[in-house]
């Protein structure tokens, strides 16, 4: 399963080369509003995957605001129980890599066995994402 928030599309594309290179699944979280400061749950459409409990692997997909994952992004991993999911963070950027930000959200999430994950920069190509996910 790749779940991913995406406002610009640049995280939505790496998401789809993940989903699609991996054979998984896509949800994306969607906000009833386009906003990046002043966000809150009540401004996210869901935060439910439907048949969330069968899948082991999930890729979390987000860009960076301001040195950290975007706050739908950490809505979502503090909402959902990851236990016994193999946790792969990816994060987009234009400018910074993803300093702390899958600490944070691991810090945040209920179990699951966090990995490195990736860090991408909204131009990568796609047979540079598909690199990364094979070394994974």
């Amino acid at each position: 399963m790749v779940v991913y928030y995406s406002l610009s599309g640049n995280t939505a594309k790496v998401a789809k080369e993940i989903a699609a290179g991996a054979g998984a699944d896509l949800f994306a979280i969607e906000m009833k509003r386009p906003a990046v400061e002043g966000v809150t749950r009540d401004d996210l459409v869901s935060l439910q995957v439907p048949d969330w409990e069968k899948y082991d692997t999930v890729y979390l997909g987000y860009p960076i605001w301001s040195h950290f994952a975007a706050v739908p992004m950490q809505y979502f991993v503090e909402d959902n129980d990851f236990t016994g999911k193999r946790v792969v963070p990816f994060s987009i950027s234009s400018s910074t890599g993803a300093g702390q930000s899958a600490a944070r959200l691991r810090h945040s999430a209920k179990g699951g066995k966090w990995l490195k994950g990736f860090s991408f920069f909204a131009d990568t190509g796609r047979d540079e994402i598909l690199a990364a996910l094979r070394k994974e």
